[in-house]
């Protein structure tokens, strides 16, 4: 059947499929171990514990049916009691993140998470025998009784059977269900906030922690993996579907296409075990890659669909050549499996799952297969039904058996391959999963939930005791300035408007309040700015960050988001004012952060603001009247562009800011400084674009997100350009080029909506 794959045939170059590594980027080796050198010790929210047992007590109600049972009651008033749970819950984690950001280091945030989880996982195991505790006292209530109900009596403790029987199934259902409502939690809230941060490579919450293997006890219990991954593993060592000897087979056919030894090297995890190698394993985990190789069946379709949008033939040319290639590679495969026996296995195994619950037990699931594929098995295990039948108390009908059987012999190729691949995308799933969960079981062996005052008291003062406590838990003292920004925004032609107004007869007073000031006054509070100097012509504002307040370190991010706002502000009343026949304003900004405290004084009990960075926010914020003259008539694709003043032999100048030259018409100027400390605030994405309907040069943008003091997410885009040098009375078609670079917060809307689209 398999005849046309020879093994004179050479394999397709996987060199033309887009295989991905699947990877997992969790460690805690950057931290320091507690008290006993080995484990890290963690203080895990009191009130957190508290509501997370009310949680868990509902979910172990629902799914062990005691909702209407004597004392086995959940807490009442479920919906507060979620939505308390889950405002903690977003708490603690924010709490986190920050506590990580202060510290420069994402493993804290690792630590946390890991901690949840053991507390979590222990917990509901506490609660489990808790209720078992509520039944055993319940019977014993009913057995003291003077007036025994005899039935209820009975069937508390069929009850009370049921639940113990049940007890694998019914924690692992509560552990996977509570741990995806966690999972619902994070993604609608913290999970911008850690890429904010630390990028997109932070979020391992999925994978790691809504893994259901942690709430079995034994992972490869057959129904387990029946139900969650469509599988069915033998159990014996030297049987050839047993887990590890699947992995090898793997590994060797994996290790065969890519021209790679079996024998892979081995490397220490991030907790000091040994394991093979990553990188056939890391291409064996990741399910895409079943599909991409040998999944022909799935290319089929895609080709059908293709034909019928009536594409260039090239692109179906393509596809065919990948289907050719997919059915060489499926046979390869396949060849590999067949030849170990385990393809009859793997398709009986498909076949009990419809009958699986009508015989086990008295059966387990391997036997059923072995009733599929070896006759000789046959009378032994209709014996045993026929047994188990008395005890049962009904009599086991082997049609269903029989109908599988006939099934099995007739199914067709083309399903068996079908089956084949199911199969495999089934078995790297639940590898992946395991693999996820030795991760994750290392991990918490190293974690040490403290509970002992002497050990919290000594793991503090030694400085290694890792705290994730709720904001009302934590003593609130009022934090030093560490560093701070000032943003001017300059208003041109104050004077002129004045008097222009003036002359109509107008208010010049109503019109700066009502179009400017005011508006702008309205949203500093979104960015936690204040105002510092205002005048008729200029506005400074100061953002201040403050010791051990992570949450504020994004003062750099909301002085610029606060810029974007103001230029939008203006442009919104100028487009109002044009309309009216009023005059239009125009703006230039500036934007520098100083990295120390300003200093203050205080006039007639008035607190004034000193800093260096307000003298810098003036000089990025001007602009030169006779650079707008002679740019006048040249085509500007932004608002700010900064000169570099070419100095001559008799030319002498005082400081190198007074070589700069700045076209700034409603453009924001974020210093050198402030954009290195804004790479620290946020995880920012370089774009190097060219836009044909505006420039044929590239354009270096840096994109990223930040949130509001009022919760909201905005973005933000920073483009890097070169200045340029010039001399004077040099036509500005004889710019050169520089390598300095300066910095522009772009407002104009079209790039972020070319930028969304990237």
């Amino acid at each position: 059947m398999l005849s046309f794959f020879k093994r004179t045939q050479k394999t397709p170059n996987l060199d033309s499929f887009c295989l991905e590594p699947y990877k997992v980027n969790f460690s805690l080796t950057r931290l320091v171990p507690g008290v006993d050198n080995v484990r890290y010790d963690v203080r895990l929210s009191q009130k957190f514990l508290n509501s997370s047992r009310k949680i868990i007590r509902h979910f172990l109600a629902d799914h062990a049916q005691t909702h209407n049972f004597m004392e086995i009651k959940p807490e009442p008033g479920w919906q507060d009691l979620e939505k308390e749970f889950e405002e903690q819950y977003r708490l603690l984690l924010i709490g986190v993140v920050n506590q990580a950001k202060m510290e420069r280091e994402i493993q804290i945030d690792f630590l946390a998470q890991t901690a949840i989880v053991k507390m979590i996982l222990g917990e509901i195991r506490n609660q489990y025998e808790c209720m078992i505790q509520a039944y055993i006292k319940a019977i014993r209530k009913v057995e003291l009784s003077s007036s025994t109900d005899l039935a209820s009596l009975i069937r508390l403790k069929e009850q009370l059977s049921d639940v113990r029987l049940k007890r694998p199934f019914i924690l692992c259902r509560v552990g996977t269900e509570f741990f995806h409502y966690l999972a619902q939690i994070q993604e609608k809230h913290v999970k911008q906030i850690r890429e904010i941060n630390f990028g997109t490579e932070s979020a391992v919450y999925a994978d790691i922690f809504t893994n259901p293997i942690p709430h079995m006890q034994d992972s490869h219990d057959d129904f387990f993996m029946i139900d969650e991954y469509r599988i069915l593993l033998g159990r014996r060592f030297d049987d050839p579907d047993q887990y590890l000897t699947l992995i090898e087979l793997l590994k060797s056919i994996f290790s065969e296409l890519f021209f790679q030894y079996t024998s892979l090297p081995h490397r220490k995890t991030p907790f000091g075990k040994t394991e093979v190698a990553a990188d056939i394993n890391d291409l064996i985990k990741q399910v895409k890659n079943i599909d991409c190789l040998i999944n022909y069946f799935q290319s089929k379709r895609e080709y059908k669909k293709l034909k019928k949008t009536k594409p260039p033939k090239t692109e179906i040319e393509k596809l065919k050549q990948k289907i050719k290639q997919q059915k060489l590679l499926f046979a390869f495969f396949y060849k590999k499996f067949d030849h170990k026996g385990l393809i009859k296995k793997i398709v009986a195994s498909h076949q009990i799952y419809p009958i699986i619950k009508e015989y086990c037990p008295p059966l387990t699931p391997q036997q059923m297969v072995q009733y599929l594929i070896k006759p000789a098995r046959r009378r032994r295990i209709v014996r045993q039904l026929k047994r188990s039948g008395k005890f049962y108390g009904k009599n086991f009908s082997l049609k269903p058996l029989k109908r599988q059987v006939s099934i099995w012999r007739k199914i067709l190729w083309l399903r068996r391959k079908e089956i084949f691949i199911d199969f495999l995308k089934g078995f790297i799933r639940y590898h992946k999963d395991f693999e996820n969960y030795k991760i994750l079981k290392e991990a918490m062996d190293c974690v040490n939930i403290v509970h002992d005052a002497k050990i919290e008291t000594l793991s503090r003062t030694n400085h290694t005791l890792f705290e994730f406590l709720l904001p009302e838990e934590s003593v609130f003292q009022e934090k030093a300035i560490i560093n701070h920004v000032i943003i001017k925004s300059d208003l041109r032609g104050s004077t002129q408007i004045t008097r222009l107004m003036k002359e109509k007869g107008l208010n010049p007073a109503s019109y700066f309040s009502l179009n400017f000031f005011d508006p702008i006054t309205e949203i500093l509070p979104h960015y936690g700015a204040n105002k510092i100097f205002i005048e008729g012509d200029a506005l400074i504002l100061a953002i201040t960050e403050h010791e051990q307040t992570p949450e504020g370190w994004y003062s750099v991010a909301r002085a610029c988001g606060l810029s974007v706002k103001i230029i939008s502000i203006v442009r919104q009343y100028n487009f109002e004012c044009h309309k009216k026949g009023l005059p239009v304003m125009e703006v230039g900004i500036g934007i520098s952060h100083q990295n120390d405290p300003p200093a203050f004084l205080f006039d007639e009990g008035k607190k004034i603001m000193i800093s260096p960075a307000i003298n810098q926010a003036d000089r990025l914020s001007s602009c030169s009247k006779a650079l707008v003259k002679r740019l006048e008539n040249v085509k500007k694709l932004f608002n700010l562009y900064v000169f570099q003043a070419r100095r001559g032999k008799d030319q002498f100048f005082s400081r190198e800011e007074e070589t700069y030259t700045r076209y700034n018409v409603n453009g924001i100027e974020l210093s050198s400084d402030a954009f290195k400390k804004l790479c620290g605030e946020i995880e920012l994405r370089i774009i190097k674009a060219v836009l044909p309907e505006i420039s044929n040069k590239i354009i270096t943008f840096y994109c990223g997100k930040f949130q509001t003091l009022s919760g909201q997410f905005e973005k933000i885009v920073i483009r890097q350009a070169h200045m340029m040098e010039f001399e004077a009375y040099i036509e500005t078609s004889r710019l050169k080029k520089t390598n300095k670079k300066f910095y522009e917060v772009v407002s104009n809307p079209y790039f972020y909506q070319y930028i969304d689209q990237v």
